[in-house]
């Protein structure tokens, strides 16, 4: 797992967790670069800024994130008629969907399912909407170990959108969704 300053602070810099051999490989590979690669003056003060906002406006800020975190789940729930299920932790802004009912029995294959969200991304793209699929390393397994880990759009939600970007975002991913499933049928 990484976690990153640059989606959170604006900034660089973060830090990884794993594995025993992976923390090892890094701990003795990356001495060198712990004190010589330390961030410019002006990224370091960026950082420092986007602690200070938050630390001012941080309830304010957090209170519509998860308004707005709410409101893209609950438009999911009613918009995309069951297609799509919800498989990331209700508070997160950045949600997980992976297909389900009948378009997942339809295609129950992951590269199927994997090919019908990555034509919803791209039907997204030129509706100038930018969502993504879930990225995996060969060989990742789903929470609890069985199988592989699950085809899923991701979704990343901002405190600084409004009602009616959002509502728009969850129209055009349920008519990209609709199309793709209905161009992979016809290929069946």
């Amino acid at each position: 797992m990484v976690v990153s300053m640059a989606y959170s602070l604006g900034s660089i810099g973060g830090l990884s967790l794993g594995n025993v051999e992976v923390a090892d490989h890094q701990r003795l590979s990356g001495a060198g670069y712990c004190f010589s690669a330390s961030a410019p003056p002006f990224v370091s003060t960026a950082a420092s800024m986007s602690l200070a906002c938050l630390s001012q406006e941080g309830t304010t800020l957090m209170k519509r994130l998860q308004d707005n975190v709410t409101t893209v789940l609950a438009g999911i729930e009613t918009t995309c008629k069951g297609n799509l299920a919800i498989v990331s932790h209700s508070s997160s802004p950045i949600i997980h969907l992976a297909l389900a009912g009948g378009a997942a029995a339809g295609f129950p294959e992951r590269s199927m399912q994997m090919n019908i969200l990555e034509a919803t991304v791209e039907g997204c793209k030129a509706l100038d909407l930018l969502i993504t699929t879930s990225k995996t390393v060969k060989g990742e397994k789903a929470k609890g170990g069985k199988g592989p880990a699950a085809a899923t759009l991701r979704i990343a939600v901002r405190a600084s959108m409004d009602k009616a970007m959002l509502t728009k975002a969850i129209k055009t991913i349920d008519t990209c969704l609709t199309h793709a499933i209905k161009f992979y049928k016809g290929k069946q």
